[in-house]
């Protein structure tokens, strides 16, 4: 997909399924090869079926110019903490590779995200 900004240059843009899963430890999520797309606009991550004692989720951006090195990108995700919890933000610039790195926080905690976003 594609759309046209305001000085009339078209630009590519394609909707990306950033994580679907239940998280219930730190971890990454699999990495995917963005291609040449330099930035993740308009990601928002939302948690819902959140249990356990005190759950928090903390999410941080990562990418890789060959999925081994993993570097930050930008600052992460504020938490997410109860059902309905949302984080949106941009994400970039990006390397090929991009991934998810959680940090789950509580006692028995479970927490089932959702994320979207447009690789432009």
């Amino acid at each position: 997909m594609s759309y046209q900004r305001a000085d009339g240059r078209f630009v590519y843009s394609e909707k990306y399924t950033l994580a679907s899963a239940v998280v219930t430890a730190s971890g990454n999520s699999p990495s995917v090869d963005v291609g040449s797309a330099a930035v993740l606009r308009g990601a928002v991550i939302t948690a819902s079926a959140v249990g356990g004692t005190t759950p928090s989720l903390t999410i941080q951006p990562q990418t890789s110019p060959d999925n081994t090195n993993w570097t930050n990108v930008g600052s992460a995700f504020a938490a997410l903490t109860a059902n309905g919890s949302t984080a949106a933000k941009t994400v970039g610039p990006l390397d090929r590779y991009f991934r998810l790195n959680y940090t789950v926080t509580g006692t028995t905690p479970t927490l089932t995200i959702v994320g979207i976003g447009d690789l432009v």
